[in-house]
């Protein structure tokens, strides 16, 4: 979204943008959350996921541990992926600023 000719860097620059840093501060605070194991299975429990169908023989320990390994990850992935985003769009001066003043909570 930021690379070739930065039209998106170029737009955020020029108009206002507190929307779109409120979505970001959103998404990290989602990245923070972990789903709970117990959550995932009251929201599966009529469907059974593929993975479950493939290991029905896995302990239930084994699979609190696969989902936790899984659901870090993911947050992880989420984070970094965020961050990089972030760290394009500091390229330009306006932003950057934005960025250094909190705009839309992001820092805070």
């Amino acid at each position: 979204m930021c690379h070739g000719n930065g039209k998106l860097r170029q737009m955020l620059s020029r108009e206002d943008s507190a929307e779109f840093f409120k979505t970001i501060a959103v998404l990290l605070e989602v990245a923070k959350k972990q789903l709970g194991y117990e959550e995932s299975l009251a929201r599966d429990d009529d469907a059974m996921a593929e993975d479950d169908k493939k290991d029905l023989n896995e302990t239930p320990e084994a699979k609190r541990a696969r989902f936790e390994m899984e659901e870090r990850g993911l947050c992880s992935l989420l984070r970094g992926c965020l961050y990089a985003f972030m760290g394009n769009l500091c390229l330009d001066k306006s932003l950057r600023t934005k960025f250094c003043m909190d705009f839309g909570g992001i820092l805070s």
